[in-house]
């Protein structure tokens, strides 16, 4: 049964959706959806996504099989629309994620009326959900969680329609894409207890048995893999500390930079969940595990909580239903508003750069400044695999286990592999990093000089390495020729 505040909100909305109304919305926020991204996608490959795009155009997965679920997607998408269409790997996949994006939208559509039983509130949770800043990063480029979000968000969606088989499936699916999905199955016994007042222990056994027998393969086959290998879930656990504050200082930092304006509607949405207990409840099963991966993995926008989204824009959403009852209703619209152009100024949208050409810049590169022995790259890991990746002559092993990967210098790895190529006499060094769109928009002109200082590789590499570094050319990476300073005589 709906709670009371769901009630209260359907009855305003007075609003039971017919099929052909639920079939034109998904049909409107599909292509929509797809149009959005589609004019935001962004090809360009680096680090983790250059790593996927070997192992699918290889096809051996002996490393990093947690994500499996991803490469198989891509190698179906390359071995069908890919090749239909002519498209390079970095292109099949980024169109597959736009895809996924427009697809997991209409999910979580689906998903919002199946707990909130308002077709406004639903069609709100889409526009927060997909207008979110990590949404529109994970559904323009090369990355696995839009589409583990689309599985996971699937599951529920399922399992609220009483599908046991389907929920299987779909749960498996998104453990085989990222183990992380596992984090937010508490809402499977949360929202059965809601549903029947008990826990039905028998109908979770079955869909956790099923789930197991799906994942089983790939546990007897990968199993070590994926707990010991070199992104294995126990050797991540015992390499990298937990830093709770560090990572309860970054996550608000994060929301805001995923729904800056909107942020404003979580004061009415506190006061709906203080009624819409059921919601609330299941909001919590999913969000407290994923406390441990926000302390755990204190970066990268705290994409490993994607999932989690939905209910923070529907909670968003409810914020904004509420308010459409009183006289702050302007204060919804004026949200949306502000978001959006925050995104369009700082060009967070609408950059219009697909990066068509990255991978004949990082081919030039490689063959024009690598070619002889005498050369060596500085530049960070991630750079290290795109140019790896585009400038080795084939593919004849793991991005990192190639030859031309050996001469980077990786200015993140302590202590480097090879310091001896800071001898060799050609020293080039790549430089990608610039601040975000955000972050030239919003921050001060010394805020963004202290960002440049701590995090350019350029400046990173001169302090540490002694070195000074020529501008050689600017494209999407800057590219510069390094020389060693003399030592500083010793008085």
């Amino acid at each position: 049964m709906p709670s009371r505040a769901a009630e209260e909100i359907a009855e305003l909305a007075n609003d039971r959706v017919s099929d052909g109304s639920r079939k034109r919305d998904l049909l409107v926020i599909a292509a929509c959806g797809f149009l959005l991204y589609a004019l935001n996608v962004d090809f360009w490959i680096y680090g983790d996504s250059g790593m996927y795009a070997d192992y699918a155009l290889r096809r051996k997965f002996t490393e990093v099989t947690l994500h499996i679920g991803y490469y198989a997607l891509v190698i179906a998408g390359q071995a069908t629309v890919g090749q239909l269409l002519g498209l390079p790997i970095q292109e099949t996949m980024g169109w597959m994620n736009v895809a996924f994006g427009a697809a997991t939208l209409c999910v979580v559509y689906l998903l919002a009326l199946e707990l909130l039983k308002s077709r406004p509130v639903a069609l709100l949770t889409v526009v927060m959900f997909g207008l979110s800043g990590r949404v529109i990063a994970n559904s323009t480029s090369s990355e696995v969680y839009i589409t583990q979000t689309f599985f996971v968000l699937l599951s529920f969606l399922q399992f609220a329609r009483g599908r046991t088989l389907v929920t299987a499936a779909a749960a498996t699916m998104s453990l085989l894409i990222s183990p992380l999905s596992a984090f937010a199955f508490l809402f499977f016994p949360v929202y059965d207890y809601q549903q029947h007042g008990v826990i039905r222990w028998k109908q979770l056994g079955t869909l956790a048995v099923v789930s197991l027998a799906l994942y089983l393969p790939y546990l007897v086959v990968h199993g070590h893999d994926l707990l010991w290998g070199r992104r294995g879930l126990l050797a991540i656990n015992t390499n990298v500390a937990p830093n709770p504050v560090a990572g309860l200082m970054n996550f608000p930092k994060y929301q805001f930079k995923q729904f800056t304006a909107l942020l404003l509607l979580s004061i009415p949405a506190m006061w709906v969940l203080r009624r819409n207990v059921r919601f609330f409840w299941l909001a919590v099963a999913v969000a407290v595990p994923h406390i441990y991966v926000i302390i755990k993995l204190t970066g990268e926008d705290n994409v490993f909580i994607l999932n989690t989204d939905f209910f923070f824009a529907a909670a968003l959403a409810l914020g904004w239903t509420q308010l459409s009852h009183t006289r702050w209703r302007w204060l919804g619209p004026l949200a949306l508003a502000g978001h959006l152009s925050l995104y369009v100024v700082s060009r967070s949208l609408f950059a219009f750069e697909h990066h068509r050409d990255y991978s004949e810049e990082m081919r030039d590169i490689a063959q024009r400044y690598l070619r002889n022995e005498g050369s060596a790259m500085i530049t960070d890991w991630g750079t290290a695999i795109a140019l790896t990746f585009y400038g080795r002559e084939r593919a004849v092993g793991p991005v990192m286990d190639d030859p031309l990967f050996r001469r980077i210098y990786n200015t993140e790895e302590n202590p480097p592999h090879d310091p001896s190529l800071l001898t060799l006499p050609n020293l080039y060094l790549l430089d990608r990093w610039k601040p975000t769109p955000l972050s030239r928009l919003l921050s001060s002109s010394e805020s963004l000089r202290r960002q440049t200082n701590e995090h350019s590789i350029k400046l990173q590499a001169e302090r540490r390495l002694n070195l000074t570094c020529r501008l050689l050319q600017e494209r999407t990476n800057r590219l510069y020729q390094c020389t060693p300073n003399a030592p500083v005589p010793q008085s």
